[in-house]
């Protein structure tokens, strides 16, 4: 009796081991692909979510970037290569194109849902289009909340992408401005000295004039003319003592004295012969040239160029920016950036690179073998040349309107498509300048963001 009953408890324990081990068999369920567990009921475990997160990051994501500078593709590639040595589960996927066609680009890509994951581009006028169209993410919080991406930053290059609102869309990657190139031969062996303020620049154009020299190559594309007109502008609103943060609020008409005088002054230059009687139709490549030849004193061109332009020249080369009355210094331009668009489907991997594109390590890269003003305030030290070091760190000077709301007040700050024919009015004596500055005022009041 007793080895019968034993015999049936025995019995009943393995009956009861061969239940609880089907019952743990049958809710195993089967193993994802990112290697998460999931219960028969479909919910994740714990662990399994732990797992999951872990995977995830080996598993391959590829982001596409969409950028305008066919010249530096090596560069682009280093970067990148950097990039994905560190986050191997992530590949970057490049699409480059022209300047002057990425806003279409962009624009196509968009309109059949193939949008980039980062897009390079401009502040201003470019960058609010597609802020205004949500495509763009708002990095303000991420930046904020990230004192190591924020201090990998100029600080006040963060303004020339940052809305009147105060919110970050466009983050800057390097400084794109024209400043002066000089002849430094040609200046010593006539004794001129560089100018400290509008009144010796002035001057400085006279003496060049009547030795029979060029004072000024610079090419008629669209944007330089109107650079001239606004520095000139600028210094008069430097003079008087709180207009300049009146008018980035666009307080300030552009039909008013300042206005109207910097373009009777950009007249008089041509007028005087201080520039190319030809300047609206000469090229760039022109313009270079009679700078490279010696009949030039001065080259406006972009600080990008310098590497290229001090390869060429057989002359000593010396830059400086354009002067103001009050001795500081002017740049004109601003910072070539990039942003993250806000459909990606991969915001975490895109916001890493978007980061690591500040970092010293591809900062200085560019600073290196491009001889670019970057935005990374230790990124100017890897530049080995020391002129091209001390033109890169001029970005200081790069457009003091850098007040956030003066890039953003106005959807298009631009000359739009009819400044070449108004250009070439004030400049033949047909149109006064008190026409193109009630003009430009009118422009303004059509286009400011309400």
């Amino acid at each position: 009796m007793v080895s019968g009953k034993k015999t049936w408890l025995l019995a009943c324990l393995a009956l009861m081991l061969i239940l609880v081990s089907a019952c743990s068999n049958s809710n195993k369920g089967t193993e994802t692909k990112n290697g998460a567990e999931q219960g028969a009921n479909g919910s994740n475990e714990t662990k399994g979510s732990e797992d999951a997160k872990g995977s995830e990051k080996t598993e391959k994501v590829t982001l596409k970037v969409l950028q305008f500078w066919p010249e530096h593709e090596e560069q682009m590639n280093k970067s990148f290569d950097l990039f994905t040595k560190a986050n191997p589960n992530i590949e970057v996927e490049m699409t480059t194109v022209t300047w002057d066609t990425i806003e279409t680009t962009l624009k196509t890509k968009i309109a059949s849902n193939d949008r980039p994951d980062i897009a390079f581009g401009w502040p201003g006028a470019f960058t609010q289009q597609f802020v205004d169209d949500g495509e763009i993410m708002d990095l303000t919080d991420k930046l904020s909340q990230d004192a190591e991406w924020k201090d990998s930053i100029v600080p006040f290059s963060l303004n020339f992408g940052t809305t009147a609102e105060g919110k970050i869309y466009n983050l800057p990657f390097r400084g794109s401005f024209f400043t002066a190139f000089y002849n430094k031969d040609l200046f010593d062996q006539h004794s001129l000295a560089v100018p400290s303020n509008l009144s010796e620049l002035n001057q400085l154009f006279a003496s060049l004039k009547e030795k029979g020299i060029l004072p000024m190559a610079s090419s008629g594309s669209p944007s330089l003319p109107s650079y001239f007109i606004n520095y000139l502008r600028t210094n008069g609103l430097k003079n008087d003592e709180g207009s300049l943060e009146d008018y980035s609020k666009g307080l300030i008409p552009s039909n008013d004295k300042n206005g109207i005088g910097a373009l009777e002054q950009f007249k008089s230059w041509f007028t005087n012969g201080f520039f190319d009687k030809n300047l609206l139709t000469i090229t760039r490549e022109q313009a270079q040239q009679q700078f490279y030849d010696g009949k030039a004193a001065i080259l406006m061109a972009n600080n990008n160029e310098l590497k290229a332009i001090k390869e060429a020249v057989t002359f000593e080369l010396g830059q400086f920016p354009l002067p103001f009355d009050n001795g500081e210094k002017y740049a004109f331009g601003s910072m070539d950036g990039y942003f993250v668009m806000q459909k990606t489907e991969h915001p975490e991997e895109a916001l890493l690179l978007a980061k690591f594109l500040n970092s010293n390590e591809v900062q200085s890269l560019w600073a290196k073998e491009t001889g670019s003003a970057m935005t990374n305030p230790t990124a100017g030290d890897a530049i080995e040349d020391a002129f091209l070091s001390a033109t890169a760190k001029e970005i200081k000077n790069v457009n003091p309107m850098n007040e956030a709301n003066f890039y953003v007040t106005y959807t298009d700050q631009s000359w739009t498509a009819d400044q070449e024919s108004k250009l070439q009015g004030l400049l033949l004596n047909k149109i006064q300048p008190k026409e193109i500055a009630d003009w430009l005022e009118q422009k303004k009041q059509e286009t400011m963001i309400k």
